[in-house]
């Protein structure tokens, strides 16, 4: 018998795409591992926000009728008390007690010159520098040489008071250049309120003291090797002086006077000031 083998021959195509060698696998960097647990981290960041964030909701009618309710009542309580007029005793009671307080009288607790009570407007401290001071009252000094602290009411008022204080102990004199803001009544009251804290002494207000001695800054402190003399018409005489200008005591000055002087007589007035801490 006659066998016939049949061969089938099958021919497969590869498309051109996959010739050639099989791409290898590469491993992620460490930048491209943070960029995703970067985005990873913030997805889960905004989901907890949004997660712990709630959700708007309409009110319902029963919330707005209690809500109403509440405001009616409000409403109709302060109408009762307008008319019931409590209200107004309470206003005028309040009245009365502000119109009871007493404000401060008597002694303000500095030298205040005369001329200045006069000429309470803005052009005073030119006139008082041109004046001629006749009143001994006007004067921070005496007939003897006498320690003169300069201070404005710019610095901290503790600073002031501890000054006052520490002059009053001695004897010593604390000057002022003038008004707060060119305002006599603003003035006194501050003049009140630090002489209610002091322990004696006070201030007294002498444009001139810091022209004859050009004072730029404050505090600052003089010691007059010579009794100062009042100012006679627009002249007034300077003595022989020095001074130091910080935030220092009155007490620290003398004693660096006292060093210092090169004159035996300056270093004994200094020397003079200094005992009376000790009376």
């Amino acid at each position: 018998m006659l066998r016939v083998l049949i061969v089938f021959c099958f021919v497969v195509v590869i498309p051109s795409s996959f010739a050639g060698e099989v791409p290898s696998f590469e491993e992620p960097t460490v930048d491209d591992l943070m960029d995703q647990r970067s985005v990873i981290d913030k997805d889960i960041g905004d989901a907890e926000k949004n997660k712990n964030t709630p959700s708007y909701k309409e009110p319902t009618v029963d919330s707005l009728v209690e809500q109403q309710s509440i405001i009616d009542k409000a409403l109709m309580e302060a109408e009762g008390l307008a008319k019931s007029g409590i209200l107004d005793e309470q206003l005028n009671s309040s009245k009365r007690l502000m119109n009871s307080i007493e404000y401060p009288k008597g002694g303000l607790g500095f030298e205040m010159p005369s001329y200045l009570s006069k000429l309470n407007d803005k052009g005073y401290l030119d006139r008082a520098l041109n004046a001629s001071v006749n009143s001994p009252e006007e004067l921070p000094y005496g007939d003897f040489p006498q320690p003169l602290v300069l201070v404005s009411f710019s610095m901290p008022e503790e600073q002031i008071l501890s000054l006052v204080n520490e002059a009053a102990k001695v004897g010593a004199s604390v000057v002022v250049r003038g008004l707060i803001d060119n305002d006599l009544q603003k003035t006194v009251w501050a003049l009140k309120d630090l002489s209610s804290q002091v322990e004696g002494g006070g201030l007294a207000i002498d444009p001139t003291v810091f022209k004859r001695f050009d004072i730029t800054s404050v505090p600052s402190f003089v010691l007059p090797f010579e009794a100062l003399k009042r100012c006679d018409g627009v002249v007034c005489a300077v003595p022989s002086y020095t001074k130091a200008a910080g935030s220092v005591t009155l007490r620290y000055f003398l004693e660096l006077v006292e060093r210092s002087a090169t004159k035996e007589d300056e270093r004994a007035i200094a020397k003079s000031w200094i005992a009376k801490y000790e009376l």
